[in-house]
């Protein structure tokens, strides 16, 4: 459930990101990269994701502050397709640098802070501001793309398991 107040957001995405940051901090480069922590998925598979849905909320966010037409999540998908559109997304960037996709990670945080920051919350809380946001006033929508976001990446985030796996594929 989203937060009810922009204070509780705040305090959300930063208590959220902190876990989250230091769980990714608790594993080596090596761990970082190795597939396994969600599917064929690895930690640096999931912070690209997080970047991904930043960057795709500000988009949405600017679009309907101009007035634009926002289809979410992207043309041609719904949300029903969304383990496919984050496929495709994960193929696009699966070879990209680890420094880089950590790089893109601090960067947008720092970016969607500073869109969200100003947001009055009045906006935040009104409902049908936005088309674009549907029946859910556009907190729901900030909280889904940083804090839920981070919390979810924690929780698919196991140092162990990836350490097992790792082991277990270097004795083969």
């Amino acid at each position: 459930m989203y937060p009810k107040s922009k204070v509780r957001l705040l305090e959300s995405i930063y208590t959220e990101r902190a876990r989250l940051e230091q769980k990714i901090n608790s594993l080596s480069a090596s761990e970082q990269v190795f597939p396994g922590s969600m599917g064929s998925w690895s930690v640096k598979d999931i912070i690209q994701h997080l970047v991904d849905w930043e960057q795709r909320w500000m988009k949405w966010y600017e679009a309907g502050k101009r007035g634009e037409t926002v289809i979410t999540p992207e043309p041609g998908y719904n949300w029903r397709r969304m383990g496919e559109l984050n496929e495709k997304y994960r193929l696009i960037y699966k070879d990209r640098r680890l420094e880089e996709v950590l790089a893109d990670f601090h960067s947008s945080y720092r970016q969607i802070m500073e869109v969200i920051q100003p947001i009055p919350e009045e906006e935040m809380l009104t409902m049908n501001l936005y088309a674009w946001t549907g029946k859910l006033p556009l907190i729901a929508w900030i909280s889904g793309n940083t804090c839920e976001h981070y919390h979810w990446a924690t929780q698919m985030i196991h140092p162990l398991s990836i350490r097992r796996k790792m082991r277990d594929a270097v004795a083969v």
